[in-house]
């Protein structure tokens, strides 16, 4: 026995559906541009030469962190874009975040210099304060 709907009832059902398909649609786009990102960051960070600057070092040394998780947050993280700053002089730089393995959660800027140079210009824990002398 076939059911009878009032037009209404299915304007609302289409309306309904259309509601969620656009917040579908608007969720993977956003998902996309993370993606993106995160591309983008493979291509800017590339396993090209890293230096440390003495600022970063000295941050690393105070705030407990290693190379290695430096190494992690530019193989697992994503770009911040509000903290990085493309027209930075002389550099651009590039401020990636990530969660590491020993859970902390850092934020890793650095600088893409010429001649396949990736400066380390300094670290912060995202979730701890440090007293730290560092010029």
């Amino acid at each position: 026995m076939k059911k009878n709907y009032p037009k209404s009832r299915i304007a609302i059902i289409v309306l309904i559906t259309c509601t969620i398909l656009f917040f579908l649609k608007q969720s993977g786009n956003n998902l996309i541009g993370n993606t993106s990102s995160q591309n983008k960051q493979h291509s800017i960070l590339p396993s090209d030469k890293l230096i440390y600057t003495r600022h970063a070092k000295c941050r690393m040394d105070c705030r407990h962190i290693s190379e290695a998780e430096i190494k992690e947050v530019i193989i697992e993280g994503h770009i911040n874009e509000k903290k990085s700053n493309p027209n930075h002089k002389p550099y651009p730089t590039i401020a990636i975040e990530d969660y590491t393995k020993t859970n902390k959660n850092l934020r890793i800027v650095f600088a893409k210099c010429e001649d396949g140079v990736t400066k380390v210009v300094t670290c912060i824990e995202l979730d701890k304060e440090f007293n730290c002398n560092c010029n």
